[in-house]
């Protein structure tokens, strides 16, 4: 089989993120710069969502939205999409609205707990609401990064497994 030049690209071109500058994508407010050893070609490390499944669906929606939005807001350049960024100039932060987790069957009473719990764990970071009535800002937090290599490790896994649970398990206690 013969395959013509015009239909090839260089590898760098297809994302130029991951080969030519290192890592940039939805952990780059944490100064990230090291490869996260993707093995797709896409921006999301595997260990975000590997974590986020072991803790559960609500979870793996969560950090999707806020994944998906994030870098929406990071890649634009029109004026009218900046001034919707809930936090001016720091495009990583993402209103976890209901209609925004609506969109993946997610209910508001899911939400919260859920919320919560990946505040607990350091998934997610909070910024602080100016009044109550107000849907939660959050970004990807700290936490996750020790969860690195948690698609080869079966006791980290085994670990956030258990403290999820153990979480859940006192907040029914309350």
């Amino acid at each position: 089989m013969i395959v013509s030049k015009s239909n090839t690209a260089p590898y760098s071109t297809i994302n130029k993120y991951i080969n030519v500058n290192g890592y940039r994508g939805p952990l780059d407010h944490l100064k990230c710069r090291q490869d996260f050893n993707l093995f797709t070609l896409q921006l999301v490390p595997e260990f975000i969502t590997a974590a986020a499944a072991i803790v559960g669906l609500g979870a793996m929606i969560i950090m999707h939205c806020i994944i998906h939005r994030s870098s929406i807001q990071q890649k634009t350049d029109y004026d009218w999409e900046q001034a919707k960024m809930p936090i001016e100039d720091q495009p990583e932060y993402v209103v976890l609205s209901n209609v925004l987790v609506g969109r993946y069957g997610m209910t508001r009473f899911y939400k919260y707990p859920t919320v919560r719990l990946l505040v607990e764990l350091g998934f997610i970071e909070l910024h602080p609401k100016e009044t109550y009535d107000r849907a939660n800002i959050a970004r990807i937090g700290k936490g996750i990064l020790k969860y690195k290599n948690i698609t080869s490790n079966k006791k980290l896994q085994r670990q956030l497994r258990y403290q999820a649970a153990s979480i859940r398990k006192k907040w029914a206690h309350e």
